[in-house]
């Protein structure tokens, strides 16, 4: 029990430390990119917070019943709504593909319109 604990106060800090490089105002869209078939360029931040829930999703792939956790689920959805992360928080998204995780469709329906293209 305590390391499956432990596993989960790593993914909540993970998930605060995402939150922490969030910018206090909305960035502006960077040059486009040929390499990103004229998409913009991703700031460092949304390397890092991608980097960040890429971690979570093997964290939680070692450990399955941390999923049914609804405070680390709670925390990832805030991250997937803080929308000054931009792109960085794709891999937030992906983190709640799966049938546990249909209660909160209402709080990413919104992405649907999202111009980050989740």
């Amino acid at each position: 029990m305590i390391e499956s604990h432990n596993n989960k106060g790593r993914v909540i800090s993970a998930c605060d430390r995402a939150l922490s490089f969030a910018p206090l105002e909305y960035p502006p869209d960077l040059p486009s990119s040929e390499e990103l078939r004229g998409a913009p360029e991703w700031y460092s931040f949304e390397w890092k917070v991608w980097e960040i829930g890429e971690n979570i999703r093997h964290q939680l792939q070692g450990n399955p019943k941390l999923k049914a956790n609804t405070d680390l689920l709670d925390r990832i959805i805030s991250v997937v709504q803080c929308r000054n992360l931009r792109r960085g928080r794709q891999s937030f998204v992906l983190l709640l593909g799966f049938k546990g995780a249909s209660g909160y469709a209402d709080k990413i329906v919104g992405l649907l319109s999202d111009p980050e293209k989740f």
